[in-house]
C-alpha cells in the first residue's frame, strides 16, 4: 500500500490523521509520514487494521462491545464498565481520563475503546501526557453491559 492509496481509504473511511492514528497505535505524525512516503507502511498490518476498521464502522456500540466480550478481553471490559460508570455518575457530556476513571491509577490508556468506535478521542494535555476521551453512545454500551451481567 503506497501513502497515496492509504489516504484515499482513510478519508473514505471519514477518518482524520489524528483518528487513524489512534487506532493503529501510532501517532498522527507517523501517519502524516506514512502518506508522505517518508517511512515505509507495514502493509500487512495497515492493511488488516484498515479492514479491521471498515468492519467496526458498520457496527452499533452494543455490536461492538459484544464483540470484546467474544474475544475475551475482560481487562477491556472491566475498563469500559469503569468508564460506563463514570459517565453515568459525571454525566454524559463530561469528557474524562483513564486516570480519573480508575481512582489514579496511571498505566491504562484506553486506545483499544478508542480504536473500536465505543469511546472517542476528544483531546490531550499540554506535551500529550494524558487523552481525554468521551463515550459516543452509553446506551448501547449500557444494553451491553447489561446483557453481560455486569452492570
Amino acid at each position: 500500500m503506497t501513502g497515496t492509496e492509504l489516504r484515499k481509504e482513510r478519508k473514505r473511511l471519514g477518518l482524520s490523521q489524528a483518528k487513524l492514528a489512534d487506532a493503529l497505535g501510532v501517532t498522527a505524525n507517523t501517519v502524516a509520514r506514512w502518506e508522505r512516503g517518508e517511512m515505509n507502511i507495514a502493509r500487512p498490518q495497515i492493511e488488516a487494521a484498515l479492514e479491521n476498521l471498515t468492519e467496526i464502522e458498520s457496527m452499533s456500540t452494543y455490536e461492538r462491545t459484544m464483540q470484546l466480550a467474544t474475544e475475551g478481553n475482560a481487562l477491556t471490559l472491566g475498563l469500559l464498565k469503569a468508564c460506563y460508570e463514570w459517565v453515568l455518575k459525571q454525566g454524559r457530556e463530561q469528557d474524562f481520563a483513564a486516570r480519573w476513571v480508575l481512582g489514579g491509577i496511571p498505566v491504562v490508556n484506553l486506545r483499544t475503546l478508542s480504536a473500536r468506535g465505543i469511546l472517542e478521542k476528544v483531546g490531550s494535555s499540554r506535551g500529550g501526557h494524558r487523552a481525554y476521551y468521551r463515550m459516543v453512545d452509553p446506551d448501547g454500551v449500557g444494553q451491553a453491559l447489561r446483557t453481560l451481567r455486569l452492570v
